[in-house]
C-alpha cells in the first residue's frame, strides 16, 4: 500500500512522493481495462478521461458518476458526459452510467490487464484530480494504492458491483434527471450591458404581447438543407478575415463575434422590428443591452454597437454548457474539419453545428415584445422585448 497526494503548496509534494494524476496516467500506460467509481466529475476531467483512454491501450473504459442523479447534473458535465457516452458506445469501448436510487461518494479507480486488477486507487480524488484547474486548484486530496493482487481483487468485486444494475444503470437510461443551467458570467462588466433581477425578468415575461418571432439559427447540418451555413451568421468568425488595405495583412475574426442571419420570410412578417431603428432586450436569464436589424431586408439581427455583445450572450451559454470552446484562431480551429465524420466539423472546438445545438437543447432563439419601453441613455424611448435561448427542457 502506498499513499497519493495532491501537489498544492505549501503542501508541495516531497521527493518520492507520488502524485494522484502522475500515478493515474502511468496505470493507464499499462492497462487494458479500468472502471471507475466516483461521486463527480468535471467537464475538464471527462474529456481528459477520454484522451487519456485514446492513446493508450485501454479497450474498454466504465465510468459512474454517483452523486449527479440525486443532486442533479450540472449542464455541462451533462453534456460532456452524454456525448462522451454515446462515443463510447459507437467505438465499443465503454459507457458511463449513473446511479439512480442512492448517492454514491466513493473514489475508487481500478486498473485490470487480462481481466486481472493489478492496481487500485482508493481515497478522496474525485475524477476532477485528473486536471489542474481554477475550481480544484486549491483544494487539496489524498488517497491510497495498492498493487496487492488479493487487495486489488477485493476492490474490484465492490466497483462491479457498483456497475451493476440496480445500484447503477447507463446514462442514456436514468429518468427524470434534473440538469442544473449554469451561469453565463460572460457579460460581466462588458459595456452596453446590465444585469438585471429575476423579478425584473419575469416582469417582463409578464408583460410580454402576442408578436413573437422564432428564429432559427442558421448553422452546418441543418437537416434537409443543401446550404452549410459555413463562415456566417454565428459562425461568422471562419469567414475571410479583414484585409488591412495599408499593410496588406489579413486580421482574423473574433470568435466571439456574431450576428444571426433572419430570413426573409420572418423579417417580412408584421411588427417586426423596424430597420435600423435600436430596441432593449431583456434576455430570459437576466441581461438588458440594445439590439437592432440592419441589412437588406433587416436580415441582420445584432447586437447594437458592438457585434461581440450577442455572441458574449448566446455563444457565452453554449461554452458554459459544454457544448463548443472559445478559439483563439478560427482558421487553425476549421483545419480540424474530418469529412469522414456524419458532423464533419466535430472535433473543431468552436464552430457551431446544429448536432451541438441539439446537445444543447435549443436550434432558435425566441424573441417577444412587450408592451414596455425604456429610455436609453440618451433619452430615447425604445421598445423592449424578451430574447429566450433556454434549452427546450426549461422554456
Amino acid at each position: 500500500m502506498g499513499i497519493i497526494y495532491s501537489d498544492i503548496p505549501p503542501l508541495a509534494v516531497k521527493d518520492n512522493e507520488r502524485i494522484f494524476d502522475e500515478y493515474f496516467a502511468g496505470k493507464m500506460q499499462n492497462a487494458d481495462e479500468v472502471v471507475i467509481t466516483v461521486g463527480y466529475a468535471s467537464k475538464d476531467s471527462l474529456i481528459e478521461l477520454d484522451r487519456c483512454v485514446r492513446k493508450t491501450n485501454v479497450n474498454k473504459v466504465i465510468l459512474v458518476l454517483g452523486m449527479y442523479c440525486i443532486e442533479g447534473f450540472p449542464e455541462s458535465i451533462y453534456n460532456v458526459a452524454t456525448t462522451l457516452n454515446k462515443a463510447w458506445k459507437k467505438d465499443g469501448i465503454g459507457e458511463i452510467r449513473a446511479t439512480q436510487s442512492m448517492k454514491y461518494h466513493g473514489k475508487v479507480y481500478v486498473f485490470y490487464n487480462d481481466g486481472i486488477p493489478f492496481s487500485a486507487i482508493m481515497g478522496s480524488h474525485n475524477l476532477g484530480a485528473l486536471v489542474k484547474n481554477a475550481n480544484n486548484r486549491r483544494q487539496y486530496e489524498v488517497s491510497w494504492f495498492t498493487e496487492d493482487i488479493k487487495e486489488c481483487c477485493e476492490i474490484s468485486r465492490h466497483v462491479q458491483g457498483v456497475v451493476k444494475e440496480p445500484v447503477s444503470c447507463p446514462l442514456q437510461e436514468v429518468s427524470n434527471i434534473t440538469i442544473i443551467h449554469e451561469e453565463n458570467r460572460k457579460l460581466d462588466g462588458v459595456e452596453g450591458t446590465i444585469r438585471v433581477s429575476t423579478a425584473d425578468v419575469e416582469s417582463a415575461k409578464l408583460s410580454q404581447t402576442n408578436i413573437s418571432f422564432e428564429i432559427p439559427l442558421k448553422v452546418p447540418g441543418i437537416p434537409g438543407s443543401s446550404n452549410d451555413f459555413m463562415k456566417s451568421n454565428i459562425n461568422k468568425c471562419y469567414a475571410k478575415g479583414r484585409l488591412n488595405a495599408k499593410s496588406g495583412v489579413v486580421t482574423e475574426r473574433g470568435w466571439w463575434e456574431t450576428e444571426i442571419i433572419v430570413s426573409k420570410i420572418i423579417t417580412g412578417k408584421e411588427n417586426y422590428p423596424e430597420k435600423n431603428v435600436p430596441f432593449y432586450v431583456i434576455t430570459d436569464d437576466g441581461w438588458k443591452f440594445l439590439m437592432h436589424v440592419s441589412g437588406d431586408y433587416s436580415k441582420n439581427f445584432e447586437s447594437d454597437g458592438d457585434l461581440k455583445i450577442l455572441g458574449y450572450w448566446l455563444k457565452g451559454r453554449l461554452v458554459v454548457a459544454g457544448v463548443v470552446e472559445p478559439v483563439d484562431s478560427p482558421s487553425a480551429d476549421l483545419r480540424l474539419m474530418n469529412r469522414d465524420f456524419e458532423d464533419i466539423y466535430s472535433n473543431c472546438k468552436g464552430v457551431i453545428s446544429y448536432q451541438k445545438l441539439l446537445e444543447y437543447g435549443r436550434t432558435s432563439v425566441s424573441l417577444t415584445k412587450t408592451i414596455n419601453q425604456l429610455a436609453d441613455e440618451y433619452g430615447n424611448i425604445r421598445d423592449v422585448w424578451v430574447l429566450s435561448f433556454l434549452p427546450q427542457d426549461v422554456r
